[in-house]
């Protein structure tokens, strides 16, 4: 019998489910359990305490549609896993990401491959690889296709600084390695330049995000003593902080050393550290 299980359920607790719950995830409540029936046997006061759990710590409600399978966990379950993500610096950055409440559902696994992935010196891989099954993970590992589509960090940059998807991704292809950048490392240049530098100059600028914060630091306190000094050579290298194309000059100084081939991001970056077979690639893969 299809769907047999609700026979064991509560009356009452569907009763009292049909007369508090009229929507999640911005849907109608029919049409959520019409998809996910197994949400009729959650008590109806967790389901309004995981909703309000959710909207509290901003999860959309488009989002929250794609996966309703998260109303089946306990409130206190999804509270826990949604502290810890913002705790885990290579998943805050996707909070308000469309997958977001997929992650949350999986959330013990994704963490098991973060670490594991961590261990191979892999990162920048997609949220949809983190959260796949156990057999189309192990392809991707065994294809070596772990390289993500870019999807992540255009998402990221596109909501945080008012763009849109496709000015994202024309400005960022500019750069020959733009998809090997994890999603953090364009958090971390944001957060730092958002403090010094105006909205339309990061906006101008898109591809330094890209490069590790460290860099981007250094050559700012570079400049910056060159200007105070007289050192910079040209009055074009001595532009203020507060010019329009200050961010520019700096990205120029990032790729100067490398003859603009865009290689300037990986000083910073960790590089494999050595050729694995399949067998130790395979081993204990989450």
């Amino acid at each position: 019998m299809k769907h047999g299980s609700l026979l064991a359920g509560n009356p009452t607790n569907f009763r009292n489910i049909l007369n508090t719950v009229d929507s999640l995830g911005g849907k109608p409540l029919k049409d959520v359990v019409q998809r996910r029936p197994k949400i009729l046997m959650v008590q109806a006061s967790s389901l309004c305490r995981t909703k309000e759990i959710l909207h509290l710590h901003g999860i959309q409600e488009e989002a929250i549609s794609k996966y309703p399978e998260i109303f089946t966990l306990s409130p206190d379950t999804v509270a826990a896993r949604l502290k810890s993500l913002e705790e885990i610096p290579e998943l805050h950055p996707f909070k308000t990401h469309p997958r977001v409440v997929r992650i949350l559902y999986y959330f013990e696994k994704v963490k098991k491959r973060l670490d594991y992935l961590s261990s191979l010196d892999v990162s920048g891989v997609s949220l949809h690889i983190l959260s796949v099954d156990k057999d189309k993970f192990s392809n991707y590992i065994k294809r070596g296709d772990l390289k993500n589509k870019g999807g992540d960090i255009v998402h990221f940059i596109a909501e945080n600084l008012e763009l849109s998807r496709k000015e994202v991704r024309e400005s960022l292809s500019l750069h020959p390695h733009w998809l090997q950048v994890p999603t953090l490392y364009a958090k971390e240049v944001l957060l730092f330049l958002r403090k010094s530098y105006s909205h339309a100059q990061i906006r101008s600028t898109i591809p330094i995000l890209l490069y590790p914060v460290n860099r981007v630091e250094e050559e700012i306190q570079l400049q910056l003593s060159e200007n105070q000094s007289g050192g910079a050579a040209t009055a074009v290298a001595s532009i203020d902080q507060s010019h329009p194309y200050f961010l520019h000059l700096i990205l120029y100084r990032l790729e100067k050393e490398f003859h603009f081939t865009g290689d300037g991001i990986w000083t910073g970056y960790h590089q494999l550290r050595h050729e694995m077979t399949e067998k130790e690639l395979l081993q204990n893969v989450p």
